[in-house]
Order: C-alpha cells, then sequence, then structure tokens
C-alpha cells in the first residue's frame, strides 16, 4: 500500500512512481543479502553443498506469477553453484523441459495462452529460466542415479533451512519435480490442505497464496509435449 502524495493542486504520480520503482529494488536487494546469508549458515553444515536459488532476481520478482521447481540433487559437483549453471543456458537435460514449461505458464497468466514452445536451444534457457527459481533437496551432490532414501535424509535433516529457503523465494506455484513425495512427507510447506488429484491424475495441494503441483522429473521417459499438457492443463483446471 502506498500512499498518494497531494502537492501543489495535483497527485504527484512520479513521486509515486519513485516509491514504487525503490520498493521492488529494495525486495530484490533484500532477497539476494538473505539468500548469501542463508547459504553461509548452510554451508557450515555442509561444506561441500552446491547453492541454488534465484537465477535473476530482477527478472523473478517483476514476474506476475512467481515460479519455483524443487529437484533433488546435482551430479557430481562438490561445492558447484547451480544459479550461474542456468543463467548461462545450462543443458537441454532436464532444463529443455522446464524451460518449455516454464514459458507455457507465464504465457498462460500473462495472455491466457498456453504455447508449447517443441524447439528449445541454449539462447531459449537463457531467456525463459532466468524468470524461474529452482532448489534442490539435497545440497550435497549425488550420483548419476539418485538414491532417494539419502535425499529424504538430507532433506529431512535440512528441512529448516529448506523451509527458509522457500519462504524467503515467496512462490505462487511450487512444481515438485520427481520430489512431491518428500515435499509432502516433511511438510516443507505451512497452511497447505490435502493433496487432491486433477482430471489427469496430477496431486496438487492449495492454499490462498500458494500452489503446489506433485509432477514428474522433466528427464521423465515420457513425450515432452504430453508432460506439457498434462501440467498446463492441471494449472488451468485447478485456477
Amino acid at each position: 500500500m502506498f500512499d498518494i502524495f497531494y502537492i501543489g493542486g495535483i497527485y504527484n504520480i512520479s513521486v509515486i512512481y519513485t516509491i514504487v520503482v525503490f520498493h521492488t529494488k529494495k525486495i530484490q536487494m533484500e532477497i539476494n543479502k538473505l539468500e548469501k546469508s542463508l547459504f553461509s549458515r548452510w554451508a557450515k553444515r555442509r561444506p561441500e553443498m552446491a547453492k541454488d536459488g534465484v537465477i535473476n532476481e530482477s527478472e523473478y520478482t517483476k514476474c506476475k506469477i512467481k515460479v519455483l521447481y524443487i529437484l533433488k540433487e546435482v551430479n557430481d559437483w562438490k561445492n558447484g553453484d547451480l544459479r550461474e549453471f542456468v543463467a548461462k543456458g545450462a543443458r537441454w537435460r532436464t532444463w529443455n523441459n522446464i524451460a518449455r514449461w516454464q514459458n507455457g505458464i507465464q504465457n498462460y497468466f500473462d495472455n491466457g495462452i498456453t504455447t508449447f514452445k517443441n524447439s528449445v536451444n541454449e539462447n531459449d534457457r537463457k531467456k525463459i529460466l532466468k524468470t524461474i527459481a529452482v532448489l534442490n533437496l539435497k545440497k550435497e551432490s549425488g550420483g548419476p542415479s539418485s538414491n532417494m532414501g539419502q535425499i529424504w535424509h538430507h532433506a529431512n535433516e535440512d528441512k529448516d533451512l529448506l523451509k527458509e529457503q522457500i519462504d524467503l523465494y515467496d512462490p505462487n506455484i511450487i512444481i515438485c519435480c520427481g520430489t512431491g513425495g518428500i515435499v509432502s512427507e516433511l511438510q516443507l510447506f505451512e497452511n497447505i490442505g490435502e493433496f487432491k488429484k486433477t482430471s489427469n491424475g496430477t496431486l496438487f495441494a492449495k492454499s490462498e497464496e500458494k500452489l503446489v503441483i506433485q509432477y514428474l522429473h522433466p528427464q521423465c521417459r515420457k513425450n515432452k509435449k504430453l508432460l506439457f499438457d498434462n501440467l498446463l492443463s492441471s494449472i488451468e483446471e485447478i485456477k
């Protein structure tokens, strides 16, 4: 809520605009500062942790709908930084499908159209993925094949910090990419109701402010168009 200033017989719109811009920049600076502080504390618990989070604060905070993708772990990357990797375009595995999903979600909430992007290249990923936040449940790197027991164990031990990280990003939509069972069991989101199914079988839970979707990992061996259609149709139905 911003006050409207009445100066010299007119409402000073420029003053209001300046306040709004300053407020937005302040939020961005707070996210960056708090994220750095959080990871500093986390590294004392997990010295080899790989960092993740908001790819580009400015692009993320100005999105009408902020989306957080919850993944499992990075592969063999001690002390890596997933934010830098994704900002540079990442690789097609995992990230082409997330780019498709993100592009569809933003287009839907911006203009009501769910556009499937069949061909995705590095420049597409750079452009689209800078609007997301991404979080791994297990901050220490794993191997080529994820051990879900280990991921659950790490997430349970780091539950307090995972909750703090999620709260910091204040997402509107959270897509659990093969991690929904752990997220649900550990109750990483408060004030979220019971999980229900959409007509295509996708599990979701929602509050007035947040929508949590239990979905497949983007590398799963399913048709990319089917993955896109099922996710976007679920969001349309829930909305």
